[in-house]
Protein backbone atom coordinates (compact mmCIF):
# COMPACT_ATOMS: atom_id res chain seq x y z
CA UNK A 1 0.00 0.00 0.00
CA UNK A 2 1.58 2.90 -1.27
CA UNK A 3 1.82 6.65 1.72
CA UNK A 4 -0.69 7.73 -0.49
CA UNK A 5 -3.39 5.33 -0.04
CA UNK A 6 -2.59 4.93 3.58
CA UNK A 7 -3.08 8.78 3.38
CA UNK A 8 -6.67 8.25 1.97
CA UNK A 9 -7.54 5.44 3.89
CA UNK A 10 -7.30 7.69 7.38
CA UNK A 11 -9.17 10.76 6.02
CA UNK A 12 -12.54 11.15 7.80
CA UNK A 13 -14.26 12.34 5.14
CA UNK A 14 -13.70 9.87 2.14
CA UNK A 15 -16.72 8.93 0.84
CA UNK A 16 -17.12 13.24 0.23
CA UNK A 17 -13.77 13.90 -1.22
CA UNK A 18 -13.75 10.55 -3.39
CA UNK A 19 -16.98 11.38 -4.93
CA UNK A 20 -16.51 13.15 -8.09
CA UNK A 21 -17.57 16.98 -7.33
CA UNK A 22 -18.31 18.34 -11.01
CA UNK A 23 -19.81 15.77 -12.74
CA UNK A 24 -21.66 12.43 -12.60
CA UNK A 25 -19.91 10.00 -15.16
CA UNK A 26 -21.09 7.36 -16.73
CA UNK A 27 -17.94 5.25 -17.31
CA UNK A 28 -17.63 2.19 -14.91
CA UNK A 29 -13.76 3.51 -14.26
CA UNK A 30 -14.45 6.95 -13.38
CA UNK A 31 -17.23 6.06 -10.44
CA UNK A 32 -14.01 4.30 -8.68
CA UNK A 33 -12.73 7.22 -8.33
CA UNK A 34 -13.12 10.92 -6.97
CA UNK A 35 -11.96 14.42 -8.82
CA UNK A 36 -9.07 14.27 -6.20
CA UNK A 37 -7.72 11.32 -6.31
CA UNK A 38 -8.02 11.42 -10.38
CA UNK A 39 -6.15 14.92 -10.24
CA UNK A 40 -2.94 13.25 -8.16
CA UNK A 41 -3.08 9.88 -10.76
CA UNK A 42 -3.09 12.27 -13.39
CA UNK A 43 -0.28 14.35 -12.06
CA UNK A 44 1.73 11.02 -11.20
CA UNK A 45 1.34 10.42 -15.22
CA UNK A 46 2.58 14.08 -15.99
CA UNK A 47 5.39 13.52 -13.74
CA UNK A 48 6.71 10.23 -15.41
CA UNK A 49 6.08 11.51 -18.69
CA UNK A 50 3.57 9.21 -20.24
CA UNK A 51 1.26 11.69 -21.38
CA UNK A 52 3.87 14.27 -22.04
CA UNK A 53 5.83 14.69 -25.23
CA UNK A 54 8.46 18.02 -25.73
CA UNK A 55 7.32 19.51 -22.54
CA UNK A 56 3.66 19.23 -24.35
CA UNK A 57 0.62 17.79 -23.12
CA UNK A 58 -0.92 14.98 -25.39
CA UNK A 59 -3.87 16.39 -26.63
CA UNK A 60 -7.02 15.98 -24.20
CA UNK A 61 -8.81 13.87 -26.93
CA UNK A 62 -6.22 11.53 -26.60
CA UNK A 63 -5.81 11.73 -22.09
CA UNK A 64 -9.43 11.28 -22.27
CA UNK A 65 -9.03 7.77 -23.85
CA UNK A 66 -5.82 7.16 -22.59
CA UNK A 67 -7.23 7.47 -18.89
CA UNK A 68 -10.92 6.22 -19.67
CA UNK A 69 -12.19 9.64 -18.29
CA UNK A 70 -14.53 12.18 -19.65
CA UNK A 71 -13.50 15.27 -20.89
CA UNK A 72 -15.14 17.61 -18.57
CA UNK A 73 -13.42 15.48 -15.27
CA UNK A 74 -10.10 15.91 -17.43
CA UNK A 75 -10.46 19.67 -17.70
CA UNK A 76 -11.12 20.64 -14.07
CA UNK A 77 -8.07 18.26 -13.15
CA UNK A 78 -5.98 20.45 -15.28
CA UNK A 79 -7.32 23.35 -13.94
CA UNK A 80 -6.61 22.50 -10.42
CA UNK A 81 -2.64 20.89 -11.70
CA UNK A 82 -2.51 24.96 -13.09
CA UNK A 83 -3.59 25.93 -10.27
CA UNK A 84 -0.54 24.15 -8.46
CA UNK A 85 1.43 25.75 -10.73
CA UNK A 86 2.34 22.46 -12.21
CA UNK A 87 0.74 22.94 -15.49
CA UNK A 88 0.56 26.08 -17.68
CA UNK A 89 -2.42 26.58 -20.48
CA UNK A 90 -1.48 28.31 -23.28
CA UNK A 91 -3.63 30.25 -25.25
CA UNK A 92 -4.31 28.16 -28.78
CA UNK A 93 -0.91 26.61 -27.67
CA UNK A 94 -1.73 23.66 -25.60
CA UNK A 95 -1.16 22.85 -22.36
CA UNK A 96 2.47 22.64 -21.16
CA UNK A 97 4.26 21.21 -17.71
CA UNK A 98 6.09 23.99 -16.08
CA UNK A 99 9.63 23.46 -14.80
CA UNK A 100 9.85 24.62 -11.25
CA UNK A 101 6.84 22.60 -9.97
CA UNK A 102 6.85 20.25 -7.01
CA UNK A 103 6.80 17.26 -7.70
CA UNK A 104 5.15 16.00 -4.46
CA UNK A 105 2.75 19.17 -3.98
CA UNK A 106 -0.93 17.56 -4.24
CA UNK A 107 0.73 15.03 -1.40
CA UNK A 108 1.03 17.59 0.45
CA UNK A 109 -1.92 19.46 0.13
CA UNK A 110 -3.88 15.80 1.09
CA UNK A 111 -2.29 16.08 4.28
CA UNK A 112 -3.27 19.14 5.08
CA UNK A 113 -7.16 18.00 4.41
CA UNK A 114 -6.45 14.87 7.00
CA UNK A 115 -6.97 17.54 9.10
CA UNK A 116 -10.43 17.21 11.75
CA UNK A 117 -13.69 19.87 11.68
CA UNK A 118 -12.51 21.34 14.35
CA UNK A 119 -9.45 23.09 12.44
CA UNK A 120 -11.80 24.68 10.19
CA UNK A 121 -11.81 28.27 12.36
CA UNK A 122 -8.06 28.32 12.06
CA UNK A 123 -8.37 28.17 8.11
CA UNK A 124 -10.72 31.07 7.85
CA UNK A 125 -8.76 33.24 9.61
CA UNK A 126 -5.37 31.88 7.36
CA UNK A 127 -7.89 32.75 4.61
CA UNK A 128 -8.89 36.54 6.46
CA UNK A 129 -5.47 36.67 6.58
CA UNK A 130 -4.02 36.07 3.17
CA UNK A 131 -6.95 36.82 0.32
CA UNK A 132 -7.10 40.52 0.50
CA UNK A 133 -3.69 40.83 0.02
CA UNK A 134 -3.92 38.74 -2.73
CA UNK A 135 -6.61 40.39 -4.03
CA UNK A 136 -4.58 43.86 -4.09
CA UNK A 137 -1.71 41.97 -5.40
CA UNK A 138 -3.94 40.21 -8.50
CA UNK A 139 -5.35 44.06 -9.44
CA UNK A 140 -1.60 45.39 -9.94
CA UNK A 141 -0.31 42.15 -11.85
CA UNK A 142 -3.27 40.00 -13.51
CA UNK A 143 -2.53 39.37 -17.02
CA UNK A 144 -5.40 38.71 -19.58
CA UNK A 145 -5.54 34.77 -18.82
CA UNK A 146 -5.89 35.26 -15.21
CA UNK A 147 -8.97 37.33 -15.83
CA UNK A 148 -10.59 34.63 -18.09
CA UNK A 149 -9.58 32.29 -15.60
CA UNK A 150 -11.39 33.98 -12.46
CA UNK A 151 -14.62 34.84 -15.23
CA UNK A 152 -14.92 30.84 -16.73
CA UNK A 153 -14.90 30.26 -12.58
CA UNK A 154 -17.33 32.56 -11.87
CA UNK A 155 -19.78 31.19 -14.92
CA UNK A 156 -19.39 27.59 -13.45
CA UNK A 157 -20.16 28.74 -9.82
CA UNK A 158 -23.11 30.33 -11.25
CA UNK A 159 -24.48 27.22 -13.27
CA UNK A 160 -23.67 24.90 -10.61
CA UNK A 161 -24.93 27.01 -7.43
CA UNK A 162 -27.98 28.91 -9.05
CA UNK A 163 -29.35 26.04 -11.08
CA UNK A 164 -30.41 22.52 -9.78
CA UNK A 165 -27.98 23.45 -6.83
CA UNK A 166 -24.68 20.71 -7.11
CA UNK A 167 -23.28 21.96 -4.00
CA UNK A 168 -20.13 19.97 -4.51
CA UNK A 169 -19.19 21.74 -8.04
CA UNK A 170 -19.94 24.59 -6.56
CA UNK A 171 -17.51 24.42 -3.91
CA UNK A 172 -15.07 22.80 -6.81
CA UNK A 173 -15.13 25.74 -8.68
CA UNK A 174 -15.54 28.56 -6.05
CA UNK A 175 -11.79 27.10 -4.96
CA UNK A 176 -11.02 27.40 -8.30
CA UNK A 177 -11.45 31.01 -8.58
CA UNK A 178 -9.64 31.70 -4.98
CA UNK A 179 -6.52 29.50 -6.70
CA UNK A 180 -6.44 31.93 -9.75
CA UNK A 181 -6.45 34.80 -7.79
CA UNK A 182 -3.95 34.18 -5.95
CA UNK A 183 -2.06 32.92 -9.00
CA UNK A 184 -2.21 36.63 -10.30
CA UNK A 185 -0.57 37.65 -7.48
CA UNK A 186 3.04 35.99 -9.39
CA UNK A 187 3.91 34.68 -6.33
CA UNK A 188 5.17 31.01 -6.64
CA UNK A 189 5.39 30.96 -2.48
CA UNK A 190 2.16 32.72 -2.32
CA UNK A 191 0.23 30.58 -4.30
CA UNK A 192 1.76 26.62 -2.70
CA UNK A 193 0.62 27.88 0.81
CA UNK A 194 -2.71 28.96 -0.30
CA UNK A 195 -2.97 26.09 -2.08
CA UNK A 196 -3.12 24.05 0.86
CA UNK A 197 -4.95 26.50 2.76
CA UNK A 198 -7.62 26.25 0.02
CA UNK A 199 -7.64 22.32 -0.89
CA UNK A 200 -8.26 21.63 3.30
CA UNK A 201 -11.54 24.12 3.28
CA UNK A 202 -13.04 23.16 0.09
CA UNK A 203 -13.17 19.81 2.09
CA UNK A 204 -14.51 21.07 5.31
CA UNK A 205 -17.18 23.43 3.20
CA UNK A 206 -18.57 20.61 1.79
CA UNK A 207 -19.04 18.50 4.25
CA UNK A 208 -20.90 21.29 6.11
CA UNK A 209 -22.51 22.11 3.15
CA UNK A 210 -23.67 18.62 1.94
CA UNK A 211 -24.74 17.99 5.75
CA UNK A 212 -26.29 21.61 7.00
CA UNK A 213 -27.86 23.53 4.25
CA UNK A 214 -31.57 23.92 3.73
CA UNK A 215 -34.00 25.96 1.78
CA UNK A 216 -33.61 28.67 4.31
CA UNK A 217 -29.71 29.25 2.56
CA UNK A 218 -31.32 29.16 -1.09
CA UNK A 219 -29.85 32.61 -2.18
CA UNK A 220 -26.39 32.47 -0.37
CA UNK A 221 -24.67 30.55 -3.47
CA UNK A 222 -26.21 33.64 -5.81
CA UNK A 223 -25.07 36.37 -3.09
CA UNK A 224 -21.48 34.75 -3.19
CA UNK A 225 -21.38 34.54 -7.14
CA UNK A 226 -21.88 38.46 -7.23
CA UNK A 227 -19.45 38.97 -4.11
CA UNK A 228 -16.88 37.14 -6.48
CA UNK A 229 -17.90 39.15 -9.72
CA UNK A 230 -17.04 42.38 -7.43
CA UNK A 231 -13.78 41.68 -6.56
CA UNK A 232 -13.42 40.46 -10.28
CA UNK A 233 -14.35 43.58 -11.39
CA UNK A 234 -12.19 45.29 -9.34
CA UNK A 235 -9.08 43.28 -10.30
CA UNK A 236 -9.79 43.90 -13.72
CA UNK A 237 -9.76 47.51 -13.48
CA UNK A 238 -6.84 47.40 -11.88
CA UNK A 239 -8.31 49.11 -8.87
CA UNK A 240 -6.43 48.03 -6.08
CA UNK A 241 -7.91 49.09 -3.14
CA UNK A 242 -11.31 48.33 -4.34
CA UNK A 243 -10.05 44.53 -4.70
CA UNK A 244 -8.87 44.40 -1.69
CA UNK A 245 -12.08 46.37 0.02
CA UNK A 246 -14.70 43.80 -1.94
CA UNK A 247 -12.18 40.53 -0.78
CA UNK A 248 -12.68 41.56 2.84
CA UNK A 249 -16.86 41.88 2.33
CA UNK A 250 -16.90 38.66 0.51
CA UNK A 251 -14.88 37.11 3.77
CA UNK A 252 -16.90 38.60 6.16
CA UNK A 253 -20.16 37.41 4.52
CA UNK A 254 -18.43 33.95 3.81
CA UNK A 255 -17.94 33.86 7.60
CA UNK A 256 -21.62 34.78 8.58
CA UNK A 257 -22.79 32.03 6.25
CA UNK A 258 -20.07 29.49 7.37
CA UNK A 259 -21.17 29.89 11.46
CA UNK A 260 -24.55 29.52 10.34
CA UNK A 261 -23.53 26.18 8.84
CA UNK A 262 -20.97 25.23 11.35
CA UNK A 263 -23.20 25.94 14.87
CA UNK A 264 -25.31 22.51 13.76
CA UNK A 265 -21.88 20.82 14.11
CA UNK A 266 -20.99 22.66 17.26
CA UNK A 267 -17.95 24.46 16.06
CA UNK A 268 -17.22 27.95 17.30
CA UNK A 269 -16.04 30.28 14.42
CA UNK A 270 -13.08 32.67 15.15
Amino acid sequence: MSHLTKILERMMIRPIIWQTMVYQTKNAHENKIGRREFTHILHEKINSGELVQNGKLFPERKIAQIMRVSRPILRQAIAVLEAFGVLEIRERGGVYVQKHNLKNLPEVSLLFSDWPIDVFPQLFEMRNILEPRAARLAALRRTAGDLAKMQEAIRQMSEFGTSNLNYEGYAAWNKVFHSMLVRATQNQVFVRISECILFAYEQTVVVLGKNSFDGSQVMWPSEAVEEHNDIFCAIEMRDEDKAEENAVKHLDRANFRIKTLASKFNVRMC
